[in-house]
Order: C-alpha cells, then sequence, then structure tokens
C-alpha cells in the first residue's frame, strides 16, 4: 500500500474492499476477474452495519477469480497523483519501488514531492506514516525528499510537477520530474525557499539498483540542500556505504556525487539518513545509489569519476550479471546537457565489459561511445564526433541511451627478462 495524504497510514481494510468491488463491477472480460482474485485473496467480507448492503450489491460470488500474476506488467504510472509503481517480479520475494512527483491541490496533500519507498518483504525506505503510525504529516521533512528547508514547516495547498521523462524497458525505468511547480505557485507570504528543484531515477532492473539524481537551487546560500531519507531501522557504515535491514532484506545506500559528503544518522519520528555538504552555495546535486540485497549481500560501488565538471556519475559491479554498471546524469543545476563535446566516465572495473545508462544527452543526437582500459582502470568515453573504435548510439527523445560497452582486456604487464648465463 502506497501512503499519502492526511490520515493514511496503509493497511487494507473495507475503506479499501468496497471501492474495489465498484470497480469490478464496472470492468470487463479479465480485468473483472483480476479485481475478484485481488477481492478474494486479500480482503475478507466487510460485515459493518453501514456497510453490509455494498457486499449484498456488489459482490458476486458467482465471478470466478483469475490469478494475474504474471499476467500484468512490472510497471504502472498513475497519471492522476503522477506516481510510479514498480516492482521486480510477481513472486513474495519481490521488491517495491515507489515515486510520486506531485500534484497538490487539496487541504489533505502532504509535500514530499519527490518522495519514494522501498519495500522487499517488509518497507526498507519507508514512510513515517507506516512506521510511526503518525497519518498527518505535512511538510517535506517528514519525507524521502531532497530537502530545502522552508520558512515554515507546513502542507503547500496547490500546483503541480512536471513529468520530464518516463521511459520503461525490460532493462531499466528513467523517470524524471521538475518538482518545481507547487514551491513556485506559493503565494507571497508563503516565502517560498525553493527557486528549483527536480529529482531523476534510473531503476536497474537486473540489479535491484535504484539511481537517485537530484538537483536543487534555493534563493540564499542560508537554505541548504539536504538528501534524506527514512529507514525501518537505522543503518549502519558497511565500508564506505550504509546499509539498513528490515529483518529480511538489506538495503544498502552508497553516495556517489559529490565526492566530498557528510552522512548524519539521526531520529526524527523514525530513523533517518542525511547527506549533505559543507559548501554554502545556492545549487547543489547529489547522486545516491540504492541496492536491495537479501541479508548480509554484497555491493561493490567504486568512485567514478567524469572528465566534464557538468556531469555526475556512480558505477558499481553486478552481482546478478558479470559487467559492471556506470550510470550518468547532467550535474547542471537545471539538468541542461553537458556542454563538453566529449567526456570521459573512469572508475576502477572489475569485468571487461561495461553497462552505461547515460541520462540528460542531448535528445534525438547521435553520439560515439568506446571504452578502454589502461591497468586497474575503466574508461567509457561518450562523444559527439565520430572516432576510430567507438560505435554510433543516437539518444531518444528523453536525451537517454543505454548501451553495453567492450573495456577490453587490461594490459599485461612486460615479460620478465630472461636470464642470462655467464660463458
Amino acid at each position: 500500500m502506497y501512503t499519502d495524504g492526511d490520515g493514511h497510514e496503509g493497511g487494507i481494510d473495507g475503506t479499501v474492499r468496497i471501492p474495489i468491488l465498484f470497480m469490478v463491477n464496472l470492468a470487463t472480460d479479465d480485468t473483472k476477474r483480476y479485481g475478484q482474485y485481488w477481492i478474494n485473496t486479500f480482503t475478507s467480507n466487510v460485515y459493518w452495519g453501514y456497510k453490509l448492503y455494498n457486499e449484498f450489491m456488489w459482490y458476486d460470488d458467482q465471478l470466478s477469480a483469475l490469478d494475474y500474476h504474471g499476467a500484468l506488467p512490472d510497471f504502472y504510472y498513475l497519471e492522476g497523483t503522477q506516481t510510479l509503481f514498480w516492482l521486480s517480479d510477481w513472486t513474495q520475494n519481490a521488491m517495491w519501488f515507489t515515486m510520486k512527483l506531485g500534484v497538490l491541490n487539496t487541504v489533505h496533500a502532504h509535500n514530499g514531492l519527490g518522495g519514494f519507498m522501498i519495500f522487499k518483504r517488509g518497507f526498507l525506505a519507508t514512510d513515517k506514516a507506516v512506521d510511526a503510525s503518525d497519518g498527518y504529516l505535512l511538510g517535506d521533512v517528514d519525507h524521502n525528499v531532497f530537502y530545502i528547508p522552508p520558512a515554515e514547516e507546513k502542507a503547500l495547498y496547490w500546483g503541480q510537477s512536471d513529468l520530464k521523462h518516463l521511459e520503461n524497458t525490460p532493462n531499466y525505468i528513467y523517470f524524471a520530474g521538475d518538482l518545481s511547480g507547487p514551491y513556485l505557485a506559493q503565494p507571497d507570504y508563503r516565502s517560498n525557499t525553493v527557486a528549483h528543484k527536480d529529482r531523476e531515477i534510473v531503476i536497474v532492473k537486473p540489479e535491484n539498483v535504484v539511481a537517485v539524481m537530484d538537483r536543487g537551487t534555493s534563493y540564499d546560500t542560508a537554505h541548504d540542500k539536504i538528501f534524506q531519507v527514512y529507514l525501518h531501522n537505522q543503518a549502519a557504515a558497511s565500508g564506505s556505504d550504509y546499509r539498513s535491514s528490515n529483518g529480511s532484506s538489506d538495503l544498502i545506500i552508497h553516495s556517489s556525487y559529490p565526492s566530498a559528503t557528510t552522512v548524519t544518522l539521526d531520529t526524527y519520528g523514525i530513523p533517518r539518513l542525511r547527506i549533505t555538504t559543507a559548501a554554502a552555495q545556492l545549487s547543489k546535486c547529489f547522486l545516491n545509489l540504492f541496492k536491495v540485497t537479501d541479508p548480509g549481500g554484497a555491493f561493490q560501488a567504486p568512485r567514478a569519476t567524469a572528465t566534464a565538471a557538468d556531469v555526475a556519475a556512480a558505477a558499481f559491479y553486478g552481482v546478478t550479471n558479470a559487467v559492471d554498471y556506470v550510470v550518468a546524469f547532467s550535474a547542471d543545476p537545471g539538468g541542461a546537457p553537458t556542454t563538453s563535446p566529449s567526456f570521459g566516465i573512469s572508475f576502477e572495473r572489475s569485468h571487461d565489459a561495461v553497462r552505461a545508462y547515460l541520462a540528460n544527452l542531448s535528445p534525438n543526437t547521435a553520439y560515439y561511445i568506446s571504452g578502454s582500459t589502461s591497468g586497474a582502470t575503466g574508461t567509457v568515453t561518450v562523444s559527439r564526433t565520430e572516432s576510430s573504435g567507438a560505435i554510433a548510439y543516437q539518444s531518444g527523445a528523453n536525451g537517454f541511451i543505454f548501451c553495453e560497452v567492450n573495456l577490453g582486456e587490461a594490459e599485461q604487464p612486460p615479460p620478465p627478462p630472461h636470464p642470462v648465463g655467464i660463458d
């Protein structure tokens, strides 16, 4: 259950069952039977006195149920509230991810623009309404957002975000939105502090990894930009990363960009992890990786560096597939494509091939991409100029490219000199 709005703490009860009864009655064909399966499997009849008539009028005990597992897509986008849902599979061990951009226009809306949740056999990145049983959380501070402190922590009553990109393939989901609209729609007396805020994600499906890219700009440097995520159980340092567990699954959090960040663990109603930098700047960008694993599962994410100052990159080693992975976004405050005609992304490689997920490129443009190796370092080079050995790729309307790049084998050390005897 996705929780959003005053009084909503998650859970399935009669208030959920009854609207589904209505929808089943109005649906047709397999959709009707899918709904019957959900009703029969996940809810029970409502016997409250003032609701009993709904069972009599709307529940059809002659309708055969149809199991929808495997028949429905792995992703759904709810346009009305700009909310994305994705699940890795239809088993009980599935990873679930949900994120909203955010339409307000109601006094019952939570802010939480760009807020997301991660679930696998229980919540990992959770919502305070679920874990703290508090359904009246109004401000951004209570949600998993890129936080720019407001003048006053209270609900925003109007405005909506702008969906920029949505692309779903068997290998990844690319989802991006400009969240500035509701902040900029506030009247002057609300003293809005947010000049710009956007969030982009790439879900790397084979690895259950979510890359979260945030950009934020305030009107003065006194209002910092802070990445924050609420957790079911507090995280603990795990090498250079942080690991949180719900007892059945682990969530590993890796700060990829910028290179110098400070991680703070605290409790604000429930456990929270925050990532900040020391600099006082009008604009900041953060790129973080979230890996979902079984308890104690491995994850390695070496530092990735880009030769272009306006490119933020992250790298990690595959667990499901024997390849490395690179994810890159624009680090421009507004997300504009890099002005560099060519840039490289370097990292300590583990395999001979790397899968690259490149966002915020110029749309519908030819790029020439190649890989190379120097010792333990692998480099993916992205250029708008054709070169020997590079393969041409066309960015789509979303300005996104996914490709697999051969890095080549590491250079062999020079052979030892052949011993020379003495006559």
